[in-house]
């Protein structure tokens, strides 16, 4: 029900940050409290040593943050891919 989606990519040598941001009707609090919401990305995220943060009103659209830690490793792979 998004009439506008954003999405940012910001880079510096200590982070690669993913923001997702919509208009659409958000995420019902007590949906957000359930294990089983947004479980893959957080699984991911984890699995990353990233940070997701989900900012979300009803009515008011939802914004998801990814931000991973760039090491000497990663910084390799996203520059060869």
């Amino acid at each position: 029900k998004a009439t506008h989606v954003e999405l940012r990519v910001e880079t510096t040598t200590d982070y690669f940050r993913l923001i997702i941001a919509d208009d659409g009707v958000g995420i019902e609090p007590d949906r957000l409290k359930r294990a089983a919401t947004l479980r893959a990305l957080r699984q991911r995220s984890a699995a990353l040593d990233a940070d997701l943060q989900v900012e979300t009103q009803p009515a008011e659209g939802t914004r998801l943050i990814l931000t991973i830690p760039m090491d000497g490793k990663r910084v390799k792979k996203v520059v060869s891919v």
